[in-house]
């Protein structure tokens, strides 16, 4: 069945794990004013992240725009629904960002339906993140040959930067103290501490207490956190840890229950071609 015309156009695409927030609001804002110039757009809504709830988990490389698209008299006469998309890609193609265009509706059931946002998708299944991550990127190099396709984008399944503290045992002993001691020092600088709750009628807000972003966001000034040893001595953070910025899995999906594989995904976003026919063919190339 053809998609049904819903008078607005869904940007969805994807950016590499790891991107800052600071950059990833910027790439939102100039996308949506980017589609918001073109003639046939009455209005551009974007989001980034996630909202504070446990039933989305869209990371910070998701964007999420919806162009809400003039009365059908309003557009230029040589212009189409196809042709729009296509100019709409061409306005904002940007290196580094794979485009994906669908609509609200139609995006949402293709989701639920497969868990993958591109009416064409790849799945590949495995215990080892590192090869999943390698095939992934053999893939995403392959599947743009596939006639019909706009755009690949391989999910980093270990693309994800961590902050590792590693507790020098010994050295913590020597200032007399514990590695829990160590790690709730960390947690409070980093992580946050609950401090209490702010009651206003019957909303409830908790309260958690860590150190400003500029204290916390560069591996060297974390080390530079004072600790208190039992002494009332103070030592940094860096005397008693190890601190470093280390790569890992950005998300591990899990497939079905009997099997318990991991898995990542490729999305394949068509341009006007048999989705059956491209399929075919991607199966045909993947290694």
């Amino acid at each position: 069945m053809p998609p049904l015309n819903e008078g607005s156009v869904m940007d969805m695409p994807s950016l590499f794990p790891g991107v800052g927030t600071g950059q990833a609001k910027q790439i939102l804002e100039q996308r949506d004013a980017a589609l918001a110039r073109i003639p046939e757009v009455k209005m551009v809504l974007g989001k980034i992240g996630r909202a504070e709830t446990a039933t989305d988990m869209a990371p910070m490389s998701m964007i999420e725009t919806v162009a809400i698209l003039k009365e059908r008299d309003e557009w230029r006469a040589d212009v189409d629904y196809d042709s729009l998309v296509a100019e709409m890609n061409a306005t904002v193609k940007t290196p580094g960002v794979a485009n994906m265009w669908s609509m609200p509706i139609k995006n949402r059931l293709d989701m639920l339906a497969t868990g993958i946002k591109t009416p064409v998708g790849i799945k590949i299944y495995g215990p080892d993140l590192d090869v999943l991550d390698r095939i992934g990127k053999q893939i995403e190099g392959l599947l743009p040959a596939v006639e019909g396709t706009n755009s690949v984008f391989a999910e980093r399944a270990v693309g994800g930067r961590y902050l590792n503290v590693d507790v020098d045992w010994a050295a913590a002993a020597r200032y007399g103290l514990a590695g829990d001691d160590v790690q709730m020092a960390m947690m409070t600088a980093v992580g946050g501490m609950p401090a209490g709750t702010v009651i206003d009628g019957r909303e409830r807000y908790g309260v958690l207490v860590r150190y400003p972003r500029g204290l916390r966001d560069d591996p060297e000034r974390v080390r530079n956190t004072l600790v208190a040893t039992p002494s009332g001595a103070q030592v940094t953070l860096g005397q008693l840890a190890r601190i470093g910025v280390t790569k890992g899995p950005t998300l591990i999906q899990v497939g079905e229950r009997l099997s318990q594989q991991r898995r990542v995904r490729r999305r394949a976003g068509p341009r006007r071609r048999r989705i059956r026919g491209r399929r075919e063919e991607a199966v045909g190339r993947a290694p």
